[in-house]
């Protein structure tokens, strides 16, 4: 089976917030939502560091911490260095 793999900038990433991780997660890793299956989660490097800056200038270290977490969760450690645009 051939994977859509989707990379989310961080608007959306700081949208779905760490509920919305969780809801994310449960939904692709449901075996019975044949279309999650279809789906691979990626992140890219720019959107970590855009990410853990804004909270960092926040002082919001424990988020970093949670949200970190979660995002590997969801992506599985699929990162790439810069997404491709066309």
């Amino acid at each position: 089976m051939r994977k859509l793999k989707v990379v989310f900038d961080t608007n959306v990433w700081r949208s779905l917030g760490l509920n919305g991780l969780d809801e994310l997660y449960n939904y692709l890793s449901n075996p019975l939502k044949i279309k999650a299956q279809k789906v691979e989660l990626w992140e890219t490097v720019p959107v970590i560091f855009e990410t853990i800056y804004d909270w960092y200038k926040e002082n919001k270290l424990e988020v970093i911490v949670e949200f970190s977490k979660r995002k590997i969760k969801l992506c599985e450690n699929r990162i790439i260095p810069s997404p491709t645009t066309q």
